[in-house]
Parts: C-alpha cells; sequence; structure tokens
C-alpha cells in the first residue's frame, strides 16, 4: 500500500490599525453645594470647580458619548481638555474622579459670571440630587469613586489645559465602552480645602466650539483573516484508487 498526503494550514492573521476620535460632551452641570440642593446651572455656559470666597464648594461633572467608537476596540489612550476661563488662588490641581451614579443635565442658566447657580430645573443634577428634585445621590456632593483617575495643575485663564492619560483614565473608558450602561463619565474635584481656589471651565453650552471641553480617545482594532485547513491525498492498492481524502 502506498499512501501520500499533504496538509496546508493558512493560519489566522491580522492587521493592527491604530485609530483616534474626538468626542464632545453629550451633558454636563456644575454641582454647587447648598443645604437645600435646589441650585444648579445645567445649560450655563460654566463648570465651577473647587472652594469659593464663601466658602461653599463646586464640582463639574462632565460626560461623553462613546458609541463612535467600534465594538472590540482597545483603549491605548484617553485625555481630557478644559478650557480655563477665570481663575482665583494661584495654581491647583484639578482632580477627574468617575462618577458611579447616572445624573442629569437640565434647562437652569446661571447666567454670567454664574458662579453662584440658578434656580434647579427638573432633571437637573444639584448637590443632593443626581435627578432634580426626586431622586438623590447616596452621597451628598455626588456619588465618586474614591481613587481619582488622573489630575492637572490648572493656573492661568484664558487656556486649554489637558489631564494626560493614565491608566486609570484607559481603564474608564475601556469599560464605559464594554459596559454603556455605567458611563456617566467624570466629576471635576478642585481644591476643597482653603478658600478662594474656584476654577472656571468652559461648558459645552459655550459658543466658541474651539473652547468646549474634548476627550481624545486612542484605539486599535484588528482585522482577522480567516484560518484554512486543506488535506489531499491518495491511496493506492491492489489497483484501486482512492479519490482526495478530504477537503
Amino acid at each position: 500500500m502506498l499512501l501520500t498526503f499533504g496538509l496546508l494550514l493558512l493560519t489566522c492573521a491580522g492587521t493592527l490599525s491604530a485609530e483616534e476620535m474626538i468626542f464632545l460632551p453629550v451633558r454636563d452641570n456644575t454641582l454647587y453645594e447648598d443645604a437645600e440642593g435646589n441650585v444648579s446651572s445645567g445649560s450655563g455656559q460654566h463648570m465651577f470647580v473647587g472652594r469659593i470666597n464663601r466658602g461653599s464648594l463646586r464640582r463639574g461633572l462632565v460626560a461623553f458619548d462613546l458609541t463612535g467608537l467600534p465594538s472590540g476596540a482597545q483603549v491605548t489612550a484617553a485625555s481630557l481638555q478644559c478650557n480655563v476661563s477665570k481663575t482665583q488662588g494661584g495654581p491647583q490641581v484639578l482632580k477627574l474622579r468617575r462618577v458611579t451614579t447616572d445624573w442629569g443635565e437640565g434647562i437652569s442658566d446661571a447666567q454670567q459670571p454664574g458662579g453662584q447657580g440658578a434656580e434647579a430645573s427638573p432633571g437637573d443634577a444639584t448637590w443632593l440630587h443626581a435627578f432634580f428634585p426626586d431622586r438623590l445621590w447616596t452621597i451628598p456632593g455626588g456619588d465618586l469613586a474614591a481613587t481619582p483617575s488622573a489630575g492637572t495643575i490648572v493656573d492661568a485663564p484664558g487656556r486649554r489645559y489637558v489631564w494626560e492619560s493614565t491608566p486609570e483614565l484607559v481603564a474608564d473608558v475601556q469599560d464605559w465602552l464594554s459596559r454603556p450602561e455605567t458611563n456617566f463619565g467624570w466629576a471635576i474635584v478642585g481644591n476643597e480645602v482653603d478658600l478662594k481656589v474656584a476654577k472656571r471651565l468652559d461648558s459645552r453650552e459655550i459658543e466658541d466650539v474651539s473652547k468646549r471641553p474634548t476627550l481624545i480617545v486612542s484605539y486599535t482594532t484588528q482585522t482577522a483573516t480567516a484560518a484554512t485547513e486543506r488535506t489531499w491525498g491518495r491511496t493506492k492498492q491492489s489497483g484501486t484508487t482512492l479519490g482526495a481524502m478530504g477537503r
């Protein structure tokens, strides 16, 4: 008996493609520390962060819709940029803390300069409410992750500041891509100890589009080719020929 055969295996191969996408916020707001929890500025042109002259606190909220990222993308970098239009108290560290509860943006508008807020409208986030007037935060001031995802030093006004990519920011964005139902964005938290250290950041409602917050996400995708296996052969025995064993 003579048996001959061959095996051809085309292994799975793929092309790794690196891409970058820039996102504008889909909502933002300011949490104004207030005992009644009825102050907000959901549609205002600015967000406020830190402790103001009178001693009360301000925290910014910002969130992005990431559905433009392809399914299966591997996030490699993520950075946030915000324009700062007014400051006090010299250089201060502003930290990003992941928000763990959904929150709202209503039609309240603090106008200019905006630091004291306006009467909250239905659906607004306030110091006490995730959604005014009947859905409370678990903790006043927002339900936030204990560990910051990033930080940057903010000083002079009239320029954009960048929270550079960190493993924590990458992990946040990757998780939101995998579990969009948990995407509640970040809180921007400043110096909450000293007086007169508040910062004013431009929001998504600012008229000049170039001053709006942006999230820059770098990611890779892989397009794989199919693996193919083919076997062929022929057996001769007593003058009988068997054809192809398989394909």
